[in-house]
C-alpha cells in the first residue's frame, strides 16, 4: 500500500509539473505574439483574409469588443465560442485546453461577457475562425446586469443583422400592433419584431421594435403621435441609434464625443434601455465633461442594449412629444376623444384588439346579441367592445 501511494503521488506530481511547464510555455508564446498582434475588426479581418485557403493561417490578430453569445464543447480539449460584433457579424473562436491552463472555463469567461480574442485566423470551408491563444474580458456581463442570465435571441438577431437605426420602446402586448402600423408607413421598415434589452430579465414595458428609418426622426415622432389607432403611451420612448459599440464604456466614450463636438454644445438628458443603466451612464458622461440636466435640457442622449451591443445617438429637442415623454395633457385628451368618436362612428374599423376578442368569444359560445340589446361597457377606452 505504501508503494502504491508513493507511485500515485509521483504520478500526480509529474502531471502537475507538465501542466506548469505548458502554462509557462504558453505565457512566453503569448508575450511574443502580443508584440506583433494587429488589432482589427471582424469586418476588416473577413475582408482582408477572405482568400485564405482551407487550413491556412493568417498572421496573429486581436479582435476587440466581441460578445460571447454561445459556446459548445466538442471534446475534452476543444471548445468553440460564437462571438458577435456590434455590426451583427459573427465569428467562431476555437479554444484548446492549453489556453485554460489550470482554470475552469467558467473562470476564464462567461456567456454575455465582452471579450478580446487574440490568435491566428483560419479558413475552413469558406468561413473564418480564430485559433485563440489569448482571451481577456473587457466588460463582464455581471458588472452591467448582475445575476440576470444572458440569453441571446439568435432568430431575431439573425433577421436584424446590423440593420436598424431607431428603437421604439413599447409593451410586449402592443408590439405586433405597432409593427402593423409601421408597416403601413412607407418610410419605416421594421427589421426586428421584438427586442428585449436583457432577454428574459426584461420588464414587460421595456421591450421594443428595431426599425430602419427612411425619414427624419421628427417625421417618425409626428407619425406616431398623429396615428389615432395607437393609444397614448403605447410607444413610450424613441431611441436614435446612429452608432453601435461592443461595450458600455466604448458607447459612453462615443456618446460624449458626439455631444462635446456639437456646436453649440447641448445640455442633455440621458435615457437608456434598459433603464437600470441610466444612472451609470449619466455618471460616466458627467465624468467625461458632458453637461446634463433632467429638466432644462436641449438634447436627448440615448443608449440602448440591442443584441449584445450598445447603440448610441443624440437628437436635439424640437418640441413636445413621444420622443421627450412630454405630450401635453390637452393634446392627449384630444387624441382620446378622437379615438372614441372614431370607435362610435358607423362602420368604423376596429380600434383595438378587444373588438376581435369579443367577436371571437361571441362566435365561440353563440352569444345572442342584437342591435336592440343593452350592454354596459365599464372602462370603455378606447371603445373596442362598445363599437362591437
Amino acid at each position: 500500500l505504501a508503494a502504491a501511494a508513493a507511485a500515485a503521488a509521483a504520478a500526480l506530481l509529474a502531471i502537475a509539473v507538465r501542466r506548469r511547464r505548458r502554462a509557462v510555455a504558453l505565457n512566453e508564446r503569448r508575450r511574443g505574439q502580443t508584440q506583433c498582434e494587429e488589432e482589427v475588426t471582424v469586418e476588416e479581418a473577413q475582408r482582408r483574409f477572405a482568400r485564405l485557403a482551407d487550413g491556412e493561417l493568417s498572421p496573429p490578430v486581436a479582435l476587440r469588443g466581441l460578445r460571447a453569445v454561445h459556446r459548445q464543447r466538442l471534446s475534452k480539449g476543444l471548445h468553440f465560442v460564437c462571438l458577435r460584433c456590434p455590426s451583427g457579424r459573427t465569428i467562431e473562436a476555437v479554444l484548446r485546453t492549453e489556453l485554460l491552463a489550470d482554470q475552469q472555463l467558467g473562470q476564464l469567461y462567461r456567456l454575455g461577457d465582452a471579450l478580446t480574442v487574440s490568435g491566428a485566423l483560419e479558413a475552413r470551408r469558406g468561413r473564418l475562425s480564430i485559433r485563440a491563444t489569448r482571451l481577456s474580458v473587457d466588460e463582464p456581463w455581471t458588472s452591467l446586469f448582475g445575476d440576470i442570465p444572458f440569453v441571446h435571441d439568435f432568430a431575431a438577431a439573425a433577421a436584424a443583422g446590423g440593420a436598424g437605426d431607431v428603437l421604439l420602446q413599447t409593451a410586449i402586448s402592443h408590439a405586433e400592433r405597432v409593427r402593423e402600423r409601421l408597416d403601413a408607413n412607407a418610410g419605416v421598415r421594421c427589421v426586428a419584431g421584438l427586442v428585449r434589452p436583457v432577454a428574459d430579465g426584461s420588464r414587460h414595458m421595456e421591450c421594443g421594435l428595431l426599425v430602419e428609418l427612411g425619414e427624419p426622426m421628427p417625421a417618425l415622432e409626428e407619425a406616431v403621435r398623429a396615428d389615432a389607432a395607437l393609444p397614448d403611451a403605447v410607444v413610450q420612448r424613441i431611441y436614435p441609434l446612429s452608432e453601435r459599440h461592443g461595450t458600455l464604456s466604448a458607447a459612453c466614450d462615443a456618446l460624449a464625443g458626439m455631444i462635446l463636438a456639437a456646436s453649440p454644445r447641448p445640455t442633455c438628458r440621458v435615457q437608456a434601455s434598459p433603464r437600470s443603466l441610466e444612472q451609470r451612464i449619466a455618471l460616466a458622461l458627467h465624468a467625461r465633461g458632458v453637461p446634463l440636466s433632467l429638466k432644462d435640457h436641449s438634447a436627448l442622449a440615448s443608449v440602448a442594449h440591442v443584441f449584445g451591443s450598445f447603440g448610441v445617438g443624440v437628437v436635439r429637442r424640437s418640441g413636445h412629444g413621444v420622443l421627450w415623454g412630454e405630450t401635453p395633457r390637452g393634446e392627449a385628451s384630444a387624441r382620446r376623444q378622437q379615438r372614441t368618436a372614431a370607435a362610435h362612428a358607423p362602420q368604423a374599423a376596429p380600434v383595438c384588439r378587444a373588438y376581435h376578442k369579443l367577436e371571437q368569444a361571441a362566435a365561440h359560445i353563440a352569444l345572442p346579441l342584437s342591435a336592440s340589446a343593452r350592454a354596459l361597457d365599464v372602462g370603455a377606452s378606447p371603445g373596442g367592445w362598445t363599437s362591437y
